[in-house]
């Protein structure tokens, strides 16, 4: 089963990109902290700018991308390393809650 931890920053930046290559295509993803809700979100977009999900926030153990208009033909799920179902706060995604992508062949047999 290919499982890849999309890597996030924990040092309390509020909002920030990274470059994750998914099954042979790079995109860019952003993430945002909102302070009133006190949630993360993050967006894709193709390297040349194109959206394909924006403002999904981060929730344990769903399928975070049904609303993706192409791009990364797997799945993404927020998982808990400790077994909670609390959302991530500012420093704990990419520690406590881990941002995890199924390749597509995986989540097709898991059943996504």
């Amino acid at each position: 089963m290919s499982i890849r931890d999309i890597p996030t920053r924990t040092d309390g930046t509020l909002t920030y990109d990274e470059r994750v290559e998914l099954e042979g295509v790079e995109y860019l993803f952003t993430f945002a902290w909102n302070a009133r809700r006190e949630r993360w979100a993050f967006s894709i977009a193709s390297l040349d700018g194109a959206p394909i999900l924006t403002g999904q926030t981060v929730s344990l153990g769903v399928p975070l991308n049904r609303r993706a208009v192409g791009g990364p033909p797997g799945v993404f799920i927020a998982v808990s390393n400790t077994d909670d179902v609390e959302p991530p706060a500012l420093t704990e995604l990419g520690e406590r809650v881990s941002l995890m992508y199924l390749e597509a062949a995986d989540a097709a047999e898991a059943g996504f």
